[in-house]
C-alpha cells in the first residue's frame, strides 16, 4: 500500500509537472526533460538526505519512508529518460549518450533501481542500519559513473 501510495505522488508529481509545461506554452520534448529531472532529482535528494542521516548530520526520521521513495523514484526514472529528446531544443543536464547507448544507461538505471530496492526492504524490515550502511556502493558505482557518462556539468 505504502509503495502503491508513494508511486501515485511521484506520478501525480510528473502530472503536475506536465500541467506546468503545458501552461508555461513549452514543447512537448522540454516536457519530457522537466519529467525527467523532477523525478531524478526528487529521488537523488531522497538519497543524499539519507546519506546525511548516515554520516549523522541529521536526525534519523523517517528512514523507511524515505528509502522507499528513493526505491520509486529510481525506479520510475527508467521509464522518464526513455523518450529521446536528442535534437530538440531543451533544457537538460542529459548528454544524448543516453539514447545512443540506451540498452547500456537502461541496464546501468536498472540496476540502480535494484540495489536501492534492496535497501529500501533492509530500511522496511526495521534493518535501517544496515540500509544506510550499505548505500556508499550505490553512490561511488551507480551515482557518479551514470553522472560522468550520462550527465552535463
Amino acid at each position: 500500500m505504502r509503495i502503491l501510495i508513494t508511486t501515485l505522488g511521484a506520478l501525480g508529481l510528473a502530472g503536475a509537472i506536465a500541467t506546468a509545461a503545458a501552461a508555461q506554452n513549452v514543447s512537448p520534448e522540454q516536457a519530457h526533460a522537466d519529467h525527467r529531472q523532477a523525478t531524478i532529482s526528487g529521488s537523488g535528494m531522497a538519497g543524499v538526505t539519507l546519506l546525511r542521516m548516515q554520516q549523522g548530520l541529521i536526525e534519523k526520521k523517517n528512514v523507511p519512508q524515505l528509502f522507499d521513495y528513493w526505491a520509486t523514484g529510481a525506479r520510475l526514472s527508467v521509464e522518464a529518460f526513455r523518450p529521446d529528446t536528442r535534437g530538440a531544443d531543451v533544457k537538460t543536464e542529459a548528454k544524448d549518450a543516453i539514447w545512443a547507448n540506451w540498452s547500456d544507461f537502461e541496464a546501468a538505471m536498472t540496476a540502480y533501481a535494484e540495489d536501492v530496492e534492496e535497501l529500501a526492504a533492509l530500511a522496511a524490515d526495521g534493518k535501517t542500519d544496515e540500509a544506510l550502511g550499505g548505500m556508499g556502493p550505490i553512490f561511488k558505482n551507480h551515482c557518479r559513473g551514470c553522472h560522468n557518462d550520462y550527465r552535463t556539468d
